[in-house]
């Protein structure tokens, strides 16, 4: 029977502030209009969380909010921080403490903000996006391949699990998309951190030039990353940007993060399935929980203090060093 896997999860987005200006995004905000959560906000959402027996936190913003100009004057009068990696930092604490795993994926921060992000989070995040030049990023300076391929490369040799993958439809060519899966397999060969790779679609605003990519190109790509990528890597599709019911079932691993409590706020036209719904859908699958880390990951290699100390205390340790997380067969 094939696997797939998905974390139960919650999301929980910092800011809506961001110094880039990417044209498919529906998240940044204008900083006098911009979000930014409360520490008792988050408190009361982990402890929802908690109850609704999720394991998982995923922690996201906009990149470099503190370069917007009067954000970190709004940081401070909302959080009392006067520093955002420190309000992020404080934020996964308190999810640890509540006996949830944070996942962040925060966009492109420092290489000694990311070592001391690295101490409360089971696993970190960044999309690669893709190896081309384009038009969408032409404002958007850590959008460069550069850049995120550096980024990649420094959770590799601080040994944090990863996560990366590749967004389609904003103006790349098939000849990028295998390019970014090969850079992705060279990274993963040097370093072994690349737990997960995402094909996630462009849902661009209706005043973009950009259109949600054809299922075709979706399904090609499906069968790219299966031909390129290491078997230890799982490939991820997002339930709510695609129909699994269009794709064939058997080129995908994982389903990423499936929230009951909160929606997608980076595409929030798009409700999350219930796992319920598809097991009806898929009695040929067996749809497999898991953590943010993977188990080949649950050692202290690869796992801070503070993230083992929570995952003894909850019991996850035992309970899923042993299970495989994905399945290729």
């Amino acid at each position: 029977m094939k696997t797939v896997t998905y974390s139960k999860n919650v999301f929980i987005p910092l800011t809506t502030v961001c110094a880039n200006n990417c044209t498919y995004c529906h998240f940044k905000e204008a900083v006098s209009e911009a979000k930014i959560m409360s520490m008792d906000e988050i408190q009361d959402i982990l402890q929802k969380a908690k109850e609704a027996g999720c394991k998982e936190v995923l922690f996201t913003c906009g990149t470099k909010p503190e370069q917007v100009s009067d954000f970190k004057k709004k940081l401070q009068q909302k959080t009392g921080f006067d520093s955002w990696i420190s309000f992020v930092i404080a934020a996964c604490q308190e999810a640890l403490k509540q006996g949830l795993l944070p996942h962040s994926n925060i966009g492109v921060v420092e290489k000694d903000e990311l070592k001391e992000l690295a101490n409360y989070n089971a696993s970190l995040g960044l999309m690669l996006e893709t190896t081309a030049d384009l038009k969408a990023h032409t404002h958007s300076p850590t959008k460069t391949f550069e850049v995120r391929r550096d980024f990649i490369a420094a959770a590799g040799e601080l040994k944090i699990p990863f996560t990366s993958g590749l967004l389609l439809g904003i103006g790349e060519s098939r000849q990028d998309r295998i390019a970014s899966l090969e850079e992705l397999k060279k990274l993963f060969q040097q370093y072994g951190h690349l737990q997960e790779v995402i094909l996630q679609p462009v849902d661009p605003p209706s005043n973009s030039h950009l259109f949600t990519p054809k299922v075709e190109v979706l399904i090609d790509t499906l069968q790219l990353a299966n031909e390129i990528l290491a078997e230890d890597i799982a490939v991820q599709v997002p339930p709510n940007l695609v129909d699994l019911e269009e794709i064939p079932v058997e080129l995908i691993d994982d389903l990423g993060g499936v929230s009951t409590l909160t929606p997608d706020y980076i595409n929030p036209d798009h409700q999350w399935p219930k796992i319920k719904e598809l097991k009806n859908l898929f009695p040929e699958v067996e749809f497999q929980e898991r953590l943010p880390i993977y188990s080949q990951y649950l050692n202290q290699k690869w796992i801070r203090k503070s993230v083992w100390d929570c995952l003894q205390s909850e019991g996850w340790l035992d309970e899923y060093r042993a299970k495989r997380d994905f399945s290729k067969s």
